[in-house]
Parts: structure tokens; sequence; C-alpha cells
């Protein structure tokens, strides 16, 4: 991820300057915020565009107990079915 250098910002800016970091998220897409200097919470410019559905897996799959235990041990190196 590439990020630009004005895009970090301590997170009590928040509390400070809100719409400081809102204008940055809209002119650079996004903004990391620092907490002891450290990345912390990265905000994101939505983007409906962006937004592949066909790509999303179903979080609902429907697995009997033993379907999703095949699932798994076979994604399990030398496992014993």
């Amino acid at each position: 991820m590439d990020v630009k250098i004005d895009s970090l910002i301590p997170f009590d800016s928040l509390r400070t300057d809100l719409k400081h970091v809102f204008s940055v998220v809209e002119k650079n897409g996004k903004v990391v915020l620092l907490k002891d200097n450290k990345p912390a919470y990265i905000v994101l410019k939505y983007d409906a565009d962006g937004i592949d559905v066909e790509n999303i897996p179903d979080k609902h799959a429907n697995y009997t107990l033993q379907e999703a235990m095949k699932i798994v041990l076979s994604e399990v190196e030398n496992a014993c079915i």
C-alpha cells in the first residue's frame, strides 16, 4: 500500500482537527492514523466502483459438520482422513 507522507496523521487529530483529517482523506483517498508514532488505523474513502461483489465469499456457506471437517483437514499437510 502506497501512503503519502501527508496522509500520516496523529490519532489525536481526530479530536482537535477532524475537518483536516477528512480533507486529507478526500485529497489522498486514505489516511493512516498514528498512535505512539505507529500505524493504528486506516481511514479509506468509500468507492462503490472499486468493490467487486463477485469476489466476496459467501459468509453463510451451508456445510454439514462432516463436509466442513473434510475441507479443513484437506488444507492441513499430512492430515489423516
